[in-house]
């Protein structure tokens, strides 16, 4: 039990500190015509070592038909270890739901960070890694 807290608290704070760095540019972005991330979907809140993880965002687009793509990273602590482009394309004034998979290591009782950028803001959420849940 005392494990299970421990590990929660970490990434808690892993987390809290991406955020510090990362929130700001996308949440005082003064252009209203621009295409953000509303929200980050992971399918659950804990993955098997190697398991395959599936994340979903939304996109909200308020301005003109957009066509890009969104930069997918994702970390643990300071180290990137696996990145890919999402295509995005909207139409004027609409939203969608983009998705990637991603592999997870085999190794266990880990969080990684996943950082999506899409017109210069990011965005972010985590996955956590664990055979064992109560740990």
């Amino acid at each position: 039990m005392k494990n299970k807290k421990r590990c929660r608290l970490i990434a808690l704070l892993m987390a809290w500190a991406f955020l510090a760095f990362c929130l700001p540019s996308a949440a005082f972005a003064q252009q209203s015509d621009v295409a953000t991330i509303e929200k980050i979907y992971v399918s659950k809140a804990c993955y098997q070592p190697g398991e395959t993880a599936h994340v979903e965002f939304l996109v909200n687009n308020p301005g003109n038909a957009m066509q890009g793509s969104a930069e997918v990273k994702i970390s643990h602590l300071e180290n990137v270890i696996w990145t890919t482009t999402v295509p995005v394309s909207l139409e004027a004034e609409a939203s969608a739901s983009f998705s990637f998979d991603w592999q997870t290591p085999a190794e266990d009782f880990k969080g990684y960070l996943v950082q999506i950028t899409l017109c210069a803001n990011t965005y972010v959420s985590a996955i956590d890694v664990s055979s064992d849940v109560s740990r």
